[in-house]
């Protein structure tokens, strides 16, 4: 049974370090960077895997408590990086403001 925790909780550490994550940064003057990072689920040059990442912005926003009004983006950047295990992790970041 020990030996069982030990593994569950080294695959719940693995999987931690390994998944995407997405962040909202604010700046000043009613601005805004998102971050969404995805394995290629969501790819970055397809319609539904964009439609899916201005959802989570709209939802990043308006937990936030911002942009109730609407928003408008100023720039869009794709980028790629390996993730510690070798796979492919995909960034997009759109930067905007309310």
């Amino acid at each position: 049974m020990k030996k069982v925790a030990i593994l569950a909780g080294g695959v719940l550490a693995l999987t931690a370090c390994a998944a995407p994550q997405d962040s909202l940064v604010t700046g000043e003057g009613q601005t805004f960077a998102y971050v969404d990072e995805s394995y290629d689920l969501f790819p970055n040059r397809q319609e539904q895997g964009e439609a899916w990442r201005r959802q989570a912005l709209a939802r990043e926003l308006a937990a936030a408590g911002l942009c109730a009004s609407g928003y408008s983006l100023t720039d869009r950047a794709e980028s790629q990086a390996e993730n510690r295990f070798g796979g492919g992790l995909y960034r997009v970041t759109y930067q905007g403001h309310c």
